[in-house]
């Protein structure tokens, strides 16, 4: 959403003079045709100051401060014929800070220095004038962008305004020579520059990076090298610089080979206690946020982001994962799991296959429930600190019964109402005995449901006694040790 033009001192007078007079707010936005929190600011700020003019902003906080702008000045006059895109590669080195060419642009021009192409507009040889780069940017420092040659003691020459770069003057003015007609050249070939034309540029001028040698090229070197050739003969012969040659041999010499070795890469921005700190607080209180720990270093003096925050806990072993839901469990609840669970530890796998088990689930009409990350290490789920207690409730979704075996899946039936002991006994009487039939159940097969009160209910027990149906001892709020569970998901 764009920022709106500021509002005219005439109707800023306007409705202030309206709400002296005691019209509401919202009339005056109405009459005015602006909004009622444009009315609002105006009129506050009015009663805190007592005037209508608009207060004048501080401003967005500059990014290089003095020093880094004497430095920048520094490297534009050593590297005079550098591109704005180098000045801001080395910028972002040696500031350590995330800069745009923009920002480079205007911290150059904050310097008193001036950007120039290095093509020359199409001007007459005699209007053309020759000077060093290094007088052209004092003259540019000490006279800015009002600098006119009619200006300078001594001597006048006439200004042709609109001439651009072509025309450029030493305020010494010495050395003035006219400039040989190159002509004019294409738009494509366009550069900024910091220099007078491109004729002073040099290849040791240039601040790019150059371009990593072959793996071929590099053994050509050594070959070179074993068979007796100089250094500076191995550099003309391969169009390599000697020094370059040079650091090759060497790095042969020390490490027997000429391939890239393993790099440190940058430094941490974490220092190792800030690693310890943030482990630790993770593992007090797994549920801290990232924006939480960004802002416990930033308090240390540590300036880092999310992603650092991550790439640090990883390297712990810590991931970021959903909580699992689980029972909230008594340590009555714990004691029958654990009797459950020592009870039935040597029962063979064919008694398992001759089970049948049943459950009801719900399903969300409005999707899943909200989760929560927590920092854990591998298989560290089901940790007490890594879950998150739930207990039944209602509301928003439908009623499914369903069973199976590890035969199949048996009869699914939707529950229409809300279930009682009765409708409980209905549903087993009419989907129980044919699911058991269709799955070719074996004689004595045993039928498991939780402890709902409906399932333990008096008459529901002596009616699965009359139909002969023998149901296996289940521990209360042991919804995760039925196998049913993974079914539904």
């Amino acid at each position: 959403m764009g920022r709106g033009s500021p509002i005219p001192p005439m109707l800023r007078r306007k409705i202030v003079e309206q709400y002296q007079k005691g019209v509401s707010q919202r009339k005056i936005a109405k009459s005015l045709k602006i909004s009622s929190s444009t009315v609002h600011n105006i009129i506050q700020r009015f009663r805190e100051s007592g005037t209508i003019s608009v207060r004048k902003g501080q401003g967005r906080k500059t990014i290089l401060d003095a020093r880094d702008l004497r430095a920048l000045r520094r490297h534009c006059i050593t590297y005079r014929n550098a591109t704005v895109m180098e000045i801001t590669t080395w910028a972002q080195e040696y500031f350590q800070k995330t800069l745009s060419v923009n920002t480079i642009h205007r911290a150059i021009r904050r310097c008193r220095l001036k950007l120039y192409s290095s093509t020359a507009q199409q001007v007459p040889p005699s209007l053309r004038v020759r000077v060093t780069p290094a007088d052209h940017l004092v003259c540019m420092f000490r006279f800015g962008r009002g600098f006119t040659p009619d200006a300078l003691p001594g001597k006048t020459l006439p200004f042709y305004p609109g001439l651009g770069p072509a025309l450029r003057v030493n305020p010494s003015m010495s050395g003035l020579a006219p400039c040989p007609d190159q002509g004019q050249t294409s738009s494509s070939s366009y550069k900024r520059h910091l220099s007078t034309t491109s004729n002073s540029q040099t290849p040791n001028s240039t601040m790019a990076k150059t371009k990593e040698l072959s793996k071929d090229t590099r053994n050509k070197i050594v070959d070179l090298h074993q068979a007796g050739k100089t250094e500076s003969a191995i550099g003309k012969q391969l169009g390599v610089k000697k020094s370059t040659v040079g650091a090759i041999i060497r790095k042969w010499k020390t490490y027997k080979t000429t391939d890239n070795l393993p790099r440190s890469g940058a430094p941490r921005k974490i220092s190792p206690r800030g690693v310890k700190m943030i482990t630790r607080t993770v593992s007090k209180n797994p549920r801290t946020t990232r924006g939480d720990l960004v802002n416990d270093l930033q308090r240390a003096g540590t300036k880092v982001t999310k992603a650092t925050i991550s790439n640090t806990l990883r390297r712990q072993g810590l991931k970021s994962c959903s909580a699992r839901r689980v029972p909230l469990l008594k340590p009555v609840h714990v004691r029958a799991r654990l009797k459950f669970a020592r009870e039935h530890l040597d029962d063979p796998e064919e008694d398992w296959e001759n089970v049948i088990w049943s459950d009801e689930t719900k399903i969300e009409l409005f999707g899943k429930n909200s989760t929560c990350r927590v920092w854990r290490r591998k298989n560290a789920e089901l940790h007490p600190k890594h879950t998150i207690p739930t207990v039944k409730h209602g509301g928003g979704n439908i009623m499914l019964w369903g069973c199976f075996s590890a035969k199949g899946p048996g009869r699914l039936i939707r529950v229409k109402e809300r279930m009682n002991g009765a409708m409980y006994r209905e549903i087993l009487s009419k989907n129980l005995l044919p699911s058991a039939r269709a799955l070719k159940m074996k004689c004595g097969w045993v039928f498991q449901h939780d402890n709902d009160p409906k399932h333990t209910a008096r008459a529901t027990k002596e009616w699965l006694r009359k139909k002969h149906f023998k149901a296996l001892e289940w521990p209360s709020q042991s919804p995760d040790l039925n196998p049913i569970e993974n079914l539904w998901r």
